[in-house]
């Protein structure tokens, strides 16, 4: 295939654009556009060979696979070396083991299945993964690995093979626009529904091309008989420009993607890759040189200015724009190297076949030493010194001895019995953290019915609706005599939102009212106390009020000295002191008004707080130096067995 410069500016358009996005979001929201631009390209330019091929004679599917493997293996063997040694001196043993597993899947290929995985309520923050940004990677390999063969069946097929590409592009961006509504981490991560972006380019490689299998055909191509003046490639080329940077600084995540808002970039792309090579714009800015060259070095830059940013920002705990700008330095200079040491010398080595079996045995032996450190869980006696507060990040065991029983309508809750539950707990992960200590009292046969990031507040929005349903359900099949509810208060009548991940509603008909206002707490607060004041008219109801919330909390944040910036390796992290601090006075007022509104209603209150931060005054560290919470707001099992026999006494008075 003909080289074309402008396709390389393209590139360059595109990377630079998902690079200044993860470095400046507030500055370029929309860059992340540029990952549908790259799917575009990759689908013209991969399908455009193998049209070429076919042209010859038939598809060396052996030769088109070493080709890949020579170009794309060299850069990502290295980057993540790299990554797998930096992190062995700069990230806890937790971060580590998390990182062992996204190796593993990154030299699978699979990255974008195990991230699916991985999102949920639980899920960490993007920038404490250096290697979240291969699942596109992925999605990639996994076009190229179906698509030499499904390609040579389309071409041989009975239908014309454009119409063929057409319905299944089709197809696949219909089933993301359904689902994406309901399952955005699915729509967003899964090959099928993504695979719409890679055919589109596919599409344009066999309307460029002369065998488009369409019913009349004439010497010349589908789009040069279209696109015959060159005042309309301007205009084309110009508007195409236009509309990829008005989405690149004007876009931003807070729009459904994908989407329908997906196809302006692509088709923006598709156009811009047909008609550049004759137009002004395209061959004035596509082609300057600084663009090419960067476009050249695109493949290693996008795989090298990720784990850069997300390794500052681990060792400083923020990024300033100083630091952003140096880590785009950084990560140019890196991909040059890369580009101009590694891997242009062996994509051009095409005769040695020695080279892709070394190759391959280096991305086996990579992902090796990934599942290595996962299956060791990232190797904690590198810094035995900090180890009992490491341990204590992410502890959690629930379910943990409960056990798994189905209900009628063929959704699961956890008991610590097999029949005749007399205690029922409602809630999100809030109640779950009591899980371990409930699972063992056998005299308090009980049932868990929670989800994590689920309100038990009647019409607030969390996408829980089958809790309120498997909750009644448990009522109605079981002589239930009380019902515990606890759930992360702090965060919905507080707070309003989840993190950084989404705001909670309230609904009102076919309104949404937010909970990060004041009418939204209101309504929240109002739901939930008739909620609970209904069922106490047939149920003993005991509401655990939300333990108290900090980051000082947080074993991470004991771990860096109380947010200060981490060194350059954990062995020089110094040894955690305990800290004393009190409630948060949202917190403590949120407390007080809800035991008074409950305790009207005839609902038992019974105050974590108090076991917590005994006279408001909490201590992150037990007196046995552990870290009493998992997290900033979670408890761990081990504080929860030892210290909450208060609540046991509670429950145990209605036997």
């Amino acid at each position: 295939m003909q080289y074309r410069r402008e396709i390389d500016g393209l590139r360059a358009l595109a990377v630079m654009s998902v690079v200044l996005y993860h470095a400046f979001p507030k500055i370029v929201p929309g860059g992340f556009i540029g990952v549908d631009i790259f799917f575009v390209i990759s689908g013209f330019l991969i399908t455009s060979l193998l049209i070429e091929e076919v042209d010859k004679g038939a598809v060396n599917v052996v030769g088109f696979y070493q080709r890949r493997i020579r170009r794309l293996f060299p850069s990502i063997i290295i980057v993540l070396a790299t990554v797998i040694t930096v992190a062995w001196f700069s990230l806890l043993s937790s971060e580590y083991r998390l990182l062992g597993k996204h190796i593993l899947a990154g030299a699978g290929f699979v990255s974008n299945f195990v991230l699916w995985s991985e999102s949920g309520y639980f899920d960490g923050v993007s920038n404490t993964k250096p290697l979240l940004h291969l699942w596109s990677l992925a999605i990639e390999e996994q076009f190229y690995l179906l698509w030499p063969f499904l390609f040579t069946v389309i071409w041989r097929g009975f239908l014309p093979s454009l119409y063929a590409i057409l319905l299944m592009a089709f197809t696949s961006f219909m089933l993301g626009i359904f689902l994406v509504g309901s399952n955005s981490e699915g729509a967003f991560y899964n090959p099928i529904l993504r695979s719409w972006e890679l055919l589109s380019g596919a599409i344009l490689a066999f309307l460029v091309s002369k065998k488009t299998n369409l019913i009349v055909v004439s010497k010349r191509n589908v789009l040069s008989r279209i696109l015959s003046t060159n005042s309309l490639l301007d205009v084309l080329s110009f508007l195409s420009l236009l509309s990829v940077f008005y989405f690149i600084f004007f876009m931003n995540s807070s729009f459904a993607f994908p989407s329908f808002w997906t196809l302006i970039p692509v088709l923006s792309s598709i156009i811009l890759i047909s008609v550049s090579q004759n137009s002004y714009f395209g061959r004035v800015f596509l082609t300057n040189p600084v663009l090419v060259w960067v476009g050249l070095i695109s493949f290693p830059l996008y795989l090298w200015h990720w784990p850069v940013l997300s390794f500052v920002h681990i060792i400083q705990g923020q990024i300033n724009f100083l630091w952003a700008l140096l880590s785009v330095l950084l990560s140019v200079l890196l991909a040059a190297l890369t580009y101009y040491f590694i891997e242009y010398p062996i994509k051009k080595n095409v005769s040695n076949g020695r080279v892709v079996v070394l190759l391959i045995f280096g991305m086996s032996f990579i992902g090796f030493l990934g599942g290595m450190v996962f299956f060791n869980n990232g190797y904690q006696g590198r810094h035995s010194k900090i180890t009992l507060v490491e341990s204590a990040i992410k502890d959690w065991d629930y379910p943990g001895l409960l056990k798994k029983s189905m209900l009628m309508s063929g959704g699961f809750v956890f008991s610590n019995v097999t029949v005749d539950p007399k205690f029922v707990f409602l809630g999100d992960s809030h109640v779950e953290q009591y899980g371990p200590l409930i699972a063992g009292a056998v005299n308090l046969p009980s049932v868990f019915i929670t989800g994590g990031g689920c309100p038990p507040i009647p019409k607030v929005d969390g996408n829980c609706h089958r809790l309120f349903y498997r909750f009644e359900e448990v009522l109605s099949q079981n002589s239930i005599n009380t019902v515990v509810i606890s759930a992360a208060f702090n965060r919905y009548l507080i707070d309003g939102r989840n993190g950084e991940k989404y705001d909670y509603y309230y609904r009102s008909g076919s309104e949404k009212i937010p909970l990060t206002t004041d009418e939204g707490k209101a309504l929240a607060k109002a739901s939930f106390y008739d909620f609970v004041s209904n069922l106490a008219e047939k149920y003993r109801v005991i509401v655990i009020l939300d333990n108290p919330e900090s980051h000082l909390f947080d074993p991470k944040v004991i771990l860096t000295d109380l947010i200060s910036a981490r060194p350059l390796s954990v062995q020089h992290m110094q040894s955690p002191k305990v800290s004393e601090f009190r409630i948060d006075e949202h917190q403590l007022s949120l407390v007080r008004e809800m035991r008074e509104s409950l305790l009207q209603k005839n609902v038992e209150v019974f105050e974590s707080s108090n076991v917590i931060c005994p006279d408001e005054q909490c201590y992150n560290l037990a007196d046995n130096g552990m870290p009493i919470y998992s997290d900033k707001d979670h408890l761990r099992p081990w504080f929860v067995r030892s210290k909450f026999n208060r609540l046991l006494t509670m429950l145990n008075e209605d036997i």
